[in-house]
């Protein structure tokens, strides 16, 4: 039995953009779900909920939809969203104090790992090379991923190293109220390194690093547009607007190389091309 994956993409998206809705409408017009969180975890928590509910639960339908009808963009639309997500509920599940949406957030982090595991698995790092032509713009988009990676590793390396040798916790994770600072988590342990392994395959035109490529700038383009949501959310918006200038710089490269990047796809064949989930058969 064969399955067509962009169809089954489709129909396992629409419930989780449900399911995300769902949570970002409770967390923005809620007044007691973040009752134990300080106020700045608070409000970085409610602007997340307002970017969820704005960009992300709507573009992961349009993408699916995209995908549904076989466009090649559509794809890396999807899969890039997704990775947003798996980002996203994992600080939700490991950071926000349990309440009522605890089930709602395991839901939609495990929904998000799956699709974005069944999608990877459906695509074909050979034949999604082919789509693009040989004027990828490589060597810039790998610079740039690499800088990404140097400069958040150097902002939360010049916050953590200090607190490290002095034997306390981080300004930024006692503003909060946390544990530990879960982005630091993340960055340092998976994505920043992840960025510079795509960036070092990517100059030798490696088939997986090309298929990722898009992917993570789609994500760079979600997660910048995002973290400047939640700094003007913040009460000191005047005390973030340099780094909303950062993000905000982050965000317009991310975005114009992304549409280079996807300009390099051949004008022949523009619909999308899978692998079948079982078998090894793929059709246009």
């Amino acid at each position: 039995m064969k399955r067509d994956t962009g169809v089954a993409v489709f129909f396992l998206c629409l419930p989780l953009a449900v399911l995300v809705v769902l949570s970002a409408s409770f967390g923005i017009f809620t007044s007691d779900l973040y009752v134990r969180e300080n106020e700045n975890w608070k409000s970085q928590s409610i602007g997340q909920d307002l970017f969820n509910l704005i960009v992300v639960a709507p573009l992961l339908i349009v993408s699916s939809a995209l995908s549904f009808f076989k466009k090649k963009t559509g794809i890396f639309i999807i899969a890039g969203t997704l990775l947003f997500l798996i980002y996203s509920f994992i600080i939700y599940c490991f950071s926000v104090h349990f309440n009522q949406l605890f089930l709602v957030y395991c839901s939609i982090l495990g929904l998000s790992i799956y699709i974005f595991a069944f999608l990877m698995s459906s695509l074909s790092p050979t034949l999604i090379s082919e789509w693009f032509d040989d004027k990828i713009p490589a060597r810039i988009i790998s610079r740039f991923l690499i800088f990404v990676a140097l400069l958040f590793s150097f902002l939360w390396l010049r916050e953590i190293i200090p607190a490290t040798i002095q034997n306390k916790t981080p300004h930024s994770i006692e503003t909060a109220g946390l544990l530990t600072n879960p982005v630091q988590v993340l960055d340092l342990s998976i994505f920043l390194p992840a960025f510079i392994l795509v960036a070092s395959y990517l100059l030798k035109k490696n088939k997986i690093a090309i298929m990722l490529t898009p992917i993570i700038l789609v994500f760079l383009v979600l997660m910048s547009l995002n973290i400047i949501f939640i700094l003007i959310k913040s009460d000191s918006v005047q005390k973030a607007l340099p780094m909303i200038f950062i993000v905000g710089f982050l965000f317009l490269v991310s975005m114009v190389l992304l549409f280079v990047f996807m300009n390099r796809l051949k004008k022949k064949s523009t619909r999308l091309s899978f692998i079948h989930f079982y078998g090894d058969e793929s059709y246009s």
